[in-house]
C-alpha cells in the first residue's frame, strides 16, 4: 500500500469496471460501471416531443431509448419556441440571462408535440420511470465543461482566491472559445496552462461537431453522442492535479489512460503503471473492504460507534450510534461520537452518491456550542464533495436536514437487483458484490486450488450466474456455505 493520492483502475473483469481514487491507502472516490446496466447519463440524443403535459408543466420525449423521457419546462431551451430553428441550431443559441423570479409562459406555449429537439440524459430511468432529460447540453472534459448555450465563462466553486480566479478566466479566454459558447473551468484547471486548456477545448469542440453532423444526417429519434468509456469517465471524475499515479490492471486500457492524462503523464507528473500481479488490484491495495462496506447499512466509525444509512423512496435517513464509545459525561460522549460521524458520513455520502433529501439523526447535545462544533465539522467534511448540496441547521433534537444532487445513479441504485421472494422490497446488491469478489480472486489465481466459505445467498448467486466456475471447470474449488460469513467477506483458503 503506497501513500499519497493515486487512481486504481480495475477493468480486468468484464462484469464490472471500477475506478477508485485512493488517498493514503483509503478509498476517497469511486466510479462504478457494470455489464448489466451501464449508466447513460451524459449521452445526447435527437428526440421528438411525444406529449405535452400542461398540468405537470413538462413534456415527454421519444428519444429511441425505450420508455419516453421526462423533460421539465425549466429544462426547455427558449430557442425551441422558434419553428425555423433546427434542433442543433436551437441547442447552440446563447440563453439570455433572466432576473430571479422571472416567470415563463406555460410549457404548451413554448413547445408543441412533434417538435424535434436535442436532449441529454441527466438521470437514468429508475424503477419504471423514464430518464430525466434536458435541452441545455454540456460536454465535460478533463479541465473544462463546454456549455454551447451558456455564453459566458464560469469557474468551479472550489477554486478560491479572487486573483487566481481572474487569471484562470483570462487563460480560458485565450483558448479561443467560439462566440456565444460558454464553459466552466473545473477544479483541475486551476493550475493548467493555456496550451492544456486549449487542447481540452479542441477535444470538446470535436465532440460538438460530431453532434452537428449526426443531427443533420438523422432521419428520426436516436443516439447522437454516446457516453464515453467507463474508464475515461472514471478518470475524469476521480483525477485531481495532486494525483501522483494511475494503476491499471488491464493493459488494453493503458492507452485510454495516457490519452486522458496527456501532458500530465510526462516526467514529474502523474505516472502510469500496469498491475501485472495475480492478486486482484483492490485486494492488494487494501481497499476492497472499503468498497464492500458501501453495500452495508451499518458503517463503523471507530471505538465501537457507528452510523446506519437507510435509503427510502422519499429520503435517506442516517442514525448515529455511540455504541461502546465513552468519553465520561453524556455530553462529551455525544460530541465525540457526532464529530467522528460527521467526517465519515461526508465520505459515505460522496462514495455512495446519495441524493435527494437526507436527514441525519445525530446524538442529542444540550449545549448549543457543541451543536455548532458538529455543524462546522460536517460542513468542512462536505467541502470536498463536487455535487451541489445544501445543509440545514442542527436542531436541539439532534436532526440535521440536507439536500444533495446525485452525480449519477448512485451505488445502491446502480447495484440494485430486486428479490423475487420479497416482491421488490429488498435488494441483493451486497450478495452480488460478494460473489464478484470471489470470481475476481479465482480468475486471478487460477492455478491454485481453493476452499471457499461463503454466505448461502452468495453461493446461490454463484451457482445460478456462474455455473461453469461453480462446477469447477478448469479449477478445483471446494465450496462451503456458512451463514456466519458476511456476504462481502468470503473466506478463501488455498489447499
Amino acid at each position: 500500500m503506497t501513500a499519497g493520492e493515486r487512481i486504481l483502475v480495475n477493468a480486468r473483469d468484464p462484469e464490472e469496471i471500477r475506478v477508485a481514487r485512493v488517498v493514503d491507502g483509503k478509498l476517497a472516490g469511486i466510479h462504478w460501471a457494470g455489464s448489466e446496466r451501464n449508466s447513460q447519463v451524459g449521452s445526447i440524443h435527437l428526440g421528438e416531443i411525444r406529449q405535452v403535459e400542461e398540468g405537470l408543466e413538462a413534456v415527454f420525449v421519444d428519444f429511441a431509448g425505450g420508455r419516453a423521457g421526462f423533460l421539465h419546462g425549466g429544462d426547455i431551451h427558449p430557442a425551441l419556441a422558434s419553428s425555423s430553428a433546427t434542433p442543433f441550431e436551437a441547442a447552440g443559441q446563447p440563453v439570455p440571462e433572466t432576473e430571479e423570479g422571472t416567470s415563463f409562459p406555460p410549457v404548451a406555449e413554448r413547445i408543441e408535440a412533434g417538435r424535434r429537439v436535442l436532449v441529454q440524459i441527466q438521470r437514468d430511468s429508475v424503477k419504471g420511470k423514464g430518464a430525466t432529460l434536458t435541452t441545455f447540453l454540456s460536454l465535460p472534459g478533463k479541465l473544462l465543461v463546454l456549455f454551447p448555450s451558456m455564453g459566458k465563462i464560469a469557474l468551479s466553486r472550489r477554486i478560491e482566491g479572487e486573483q487566481a480566479r481572474q487569471e484562470l478566466i483570462d487563460r480560458v479566454r485565450e483558448c479561443g472559445l467560439p462566440e456565444g459558447m460558454g464553459a466552466i473551468a473545473r477544479t483541475a484547471a486551476a493550475r493548467a496552462s493555456v496550451e492544456d486548456l486549449q487542447a481540452d477545448l479542441e477535444h470538446l469542440l470535436g465532440r460538438w461537431a460530431a453532434i452537428e453532423k449526426g443531427s443533420a444526417q438523422a432521419e428520426g429519434p436516436g443516439l447522437l453522442l454516446p457516453v464515453e468509456s467507463p474508464v475515461r469517465i472514471g478518470l475524469r471524475d476521480q483525477w485531481t492535479p495532486t494525483t501522483r499515479e494511475v494503476v491499471v490492471d488491464d493493459p488494453s486500457w493503458e492507452q485510454e489512460a495516457r490519452d486522458f492524462l496527456g501532458a500530465d503523464s510526462g516526467e514529474g507528473g502523474c505516472g502510469i503503471r500496469i498491475w501485472d500481479k495475480n492478486t486482484p488490484l483492490f485486494e492488494a491495495e487494501g481497499v476492497e473492504k472499503d468498497y464492500q462496506a458501501l453495500f452495508q447499512a451499518r458503517v463503523s466509525i471507530g471505538s465501537g460507534a457507528s452510523i446506519v444509512i437507510q435509503e427510502t423512496e422519499a429520503l435517506t435517513a442516517v442514525d448515529v450510534n455511540s455504541g461502546r464509545l465513552d468519553r465520561g459525561s453524556l455530553e462529551e460522549t455525544a460530541l465525540a461520537t457526532n464529530l467522528l460521524a460527521a467526517e465519515e458520513l461526508a465520505r459515505q455520502i460522496r462514495l455512495r452518491d446519495l441524493g435527494g433529501i437526507l436527514v441525519v439523526d445525530f446524538i442529542d447535545q444540550r449545549m448549543a456550542e457543541n451543536r455548532s462544533r458538529v455543524e462546522e465539522a460536517f460542513s468542512q467534511a462536505l467541502r470536498g464533495d463536487r455535487s451541489r448540496l445544501k445543509m440545514g441547521r442542527l436542531t436541539s433534537f439532534g436532526l440535521l436536514p440536507m439536500t444533495r444532487r446525485r452525480k449519477g445513479t448512485g451505488m445502491a441504485q446502480a447495484r440494485d437487483w430486486n428479490c423475487k421472494e420479497c416482491g421488490g422490497g429488498g435488494n441483493t446488491s451486497h450478495v452480488r458484490a460478494g460473489a464478484l469478489r470471489v470470481i475476481r480472486r479465482l480468475r486471478a489465481e487460477s492455478s491454485k486450488t481453493w476452499k471457499v466459505r461463503l454466505q448461502p445467498a452468495v453461493a446461490g448467486h454463484l451457482e445460478q450466474e456462474f455455473p461453469g466456475i461453480w462446477k469447477g471447470e478448469g479449477q478445483g474449488v471446494q465450496w462451503q456455505s456458512d451463514p456466519q460469513v458476511p456476504a462481502g467477506e468470503p473466506v478463501m483458503e488455498e489447499l
